[in-house]
């Protein structure tokens, strides 16, 4: 019974890691950068990234979609939240690579 008990436990304990590691804080660091220059560069890096995606993404649209059934807009929806996401991914990758290319360090930060 006892071992049982410890077993039962773990899946509480690795959620709760994962809960933990989700949330926390990150800061881009770069030796010798003050918060003014760091906060240049990150808005510098998302204005080029919004800047190429507005150049790059296709437009898309799923108007015609919502025209139809209960199901057919759930599925205009979730389509839409799917691209959503893919892009805002994407857009994440690109400013991290921006800011890497700039000598950054995503690191944890204690708050």
């Amino acid at each position: 019974m006892i071992h049982y008990a410890r077993w039962a436990r773990l899946p509480l304990l690795v959620a709760g890691t994962i809960l933990l590691t989700a949330c926390a804080e990150t800061e881009w660091v770069r030796p010798g950068m003050t918060a003014e220059a760091r906060a240049r560069d990150v808005s510098d890096c998302r204005h080029q990234v919004s800047f190429q995606a507005s150049r790059n993404e296709p437009s898309r649209s799923v108007v015609g979609l919502t025209s139809g059934s209960e199901s057919d807009r759930r599925a205009a929806e979730h389509l839409r939240q799917s691209e959503e996401n893919r892009r805002s991914q994407r857009e994440r990758t690109l400013v991290a690579d921006c800011m890497e290319q700039r000598g950054y360090q995503l690191v944890e930060v204690d708050r």
